[in-house]
This record gives C-alpha cells, structure tokens and sequence, in this order.
C-alpha cells in the first residue's frame, strides 16, 4: 500500500511539473505575439521610441533613431510569423515596404528577425539588428 502512494505522489508531481512548464510556455508565446505585434505598429506607424525600446541593447546602435527618422513605413506583413527555435527563441520573417523621405522613393525588403525571451525583462526582446532602409 506504500508503495503505491508513492507511485500516485510521483505521478501527480509529474501532471504538476509538466502542467507548469505547459502553462509557462503559453504565457511567453503569448508575450511572444504581443511583442511582435507591438514591434510592428510602432514601426508601421512612426513610433520610433517605442520600437527601438523592443531592440536588445546590443544591436540597438546610437545612429538607429536617425535611420528611422529618414524612412516611413507603408506596410509590413509577416511573411513567416514567429517560428520557435528554443524555448527563448523564435524567429520571423517580415516584408516592410517603405518610402526614403528625402528621395520620395518606394522599396521593400525582407526583415528576418530574431526573438529572445529575457528572463529579466520578463519579455521579449529583438536580437537582431534593424534592417537598412537603402
């Protein structure tokens, strides 16, 4: 009869620990999406601050704010939505079309991002450097 308590205490911490680390994994896919989504509007909409405060300081360089004041973006669609490479990280690929304000020209190029979840932050952050509008 010990025996088996033993065994049904094992098992209802297993169905515990792997409830949790299901739980977890929602909430930060979650974030996930929302921090993409809000990447996108910022840039979408000339919210500069408020994109590059999604980029990791790392690749956030001192010339990124007077890039982005020379472009405005028309449109920016997900050509791959965020795709898991490990549990802290995902990738995406987006399409962002754009004019250069001082040339009135229209380009677009593709935008593979990469997404890593940081502990401390509690969210996510881009690790990959803006893209050149040229």
């Amino acid at each position: 009869m010990r025996r088996f308590i033993q065994i049904i205490v094992v098992v209802c911490a297993l169905v515990l620990v792997t409830g949790c680390a299901h739980v977890r994994k929602d909430r930060q896919a979650k974030q996930l999406e929302a921090a993409t989504s809000s990447y996108r509007q910022a840039l979408r909409w000339g919210y500069v601050d408020a994109a590059l405060s999604y980029l990791h300081p790392d690749v956030a360089t001192p010339d990124a704010l007077e890039h982005l004041a020379r472009i405005r973006i028309t449109s920016y669609d997900e050509v791959r939505p965020a795709m898991w490479i490990n549990e802290t990280t995902a990738t995406q690929v987006a399409r962002i079309e754009y004019v250069i304000l001082d040339q009135q020209r229209v380009d677009s190029l593709l935008d593979q991002q990469e997404w890593r979840f940081d502990p401390e932050q509690g969210g996510w952050l881009l690790h990959s450097p803006l893209p050149r509008f040229e």
